[in-house]
């Protein structure tokens, strides 16, 4: 398999709504002056990572569903076209999504913990309803 395949897979045209996105976001932090480099990049990779998740498991699901062996390619229909031509297996294509969406969690994480007031409002209303529910009859 080549590069090039699984990188026409991501659907790379499609990508660039969220190269748009990040740098928006970091334009609106840095005229805000809460601009940080460390978490501008790694929100850019997440959002690019969630994208390609997206692109990657719509295709492979719409393959499954069989819609993709019916529906006639376009450049905005009828997903990559790797999976009905068999460049690459159902297989991969899923493991590269569920990656991509794997490799998400953990930069969700770090951003959720470095916002300590984030964590303890969540925290706390999450034991919040805990406490009520507890109590009350079913």
């Amino acid at each position: 398999m080549r590069f090039k395949t699984w990188f026409v897979e991501t659907r790379p045209q499609f990508l660039l709504l969220s190269v748009v996105l990040a740098f928006l976001g970091t334009c609106i932090a840095w005229y805000d002056g809460s601009f940080h480099l460390g978490y501008a990049l790694l929100a850019f990779v997440g959002l690019l990572l969630a994208h390609i998740s997206v692109n990657v498991l719509n295709d492979y699901f719409d393959y499954r569903s069989g819609i993709d062996l019916e529906t006639k390619r376009t450049p905005f229909s009828g997903g990559s076209g790797i999976l009905p031509t068999a460049q690459l297996t159902p297989r991969q294509v899923f493991w590269l999504g569920m990656g991509s969406f794997l490799l998400i969690i953990p930069i969700g994480a770090y951003f959720v913990m470095a916002r300590v007031g984030c964590w303890i409002r969540i925290r706390n209303f999450a034991g919040s309803r805990g406490l009520l529910c507890s109590n009350c009859p079913i």
